[in-house]
């Protein structure tokens, strides 16, 4: 958490520093406890077996915190149709590549 600027648990600390640089993007990228929660939320998504469309609006308020606009939801619609050719059906694979793809988003990084 050292990368979000976390402050260090040892004393108070007035204000918390702000700050965007790269190891923050990459830390939402690569580190193994945020892929693990993306896989987490793809298997809940399979798993609960609703229409695609209604998943897809759950999982992007679920993470960004508000449903998406039209353009959002064409976008992702062509990503899973595009995740699902790769991987031969829309699996929990491609619901948890969808999940790390926003939760890499701008809509999950800043409040707007």
């Amino acid at each position: 958490m050292l990368a979000f600027d976390q402050p260090a648990p040892f004393g108070t600390k007035g204000k918390r520093s702000v700050s965007n640089v790269p190891a923050q993007s990459l830390a939402l990228m690569n580190d193994p406890f945020v892929i693990g929660q993306c896989k987490m939320m793809g298997e809940n998504i399979f798993q609960a077996k609703k229409p695609k469309s209604e998943s897809v609006d759950y999982l992007f308020e679920m993470i960004t915190g508000k449903p998406p606009s039209q353009k959002a939801q064409e976008k992702i619609h062509a990503f899973l149709e595009t995740q699902t050719k790769e991987h031969g059906s829309l699996s929990e694979e491609v619901w948890a590549d969808l999940a790390h793809v926003l939760i890499n988003s701008k809509g999950f990084l800043f409040i707007n």
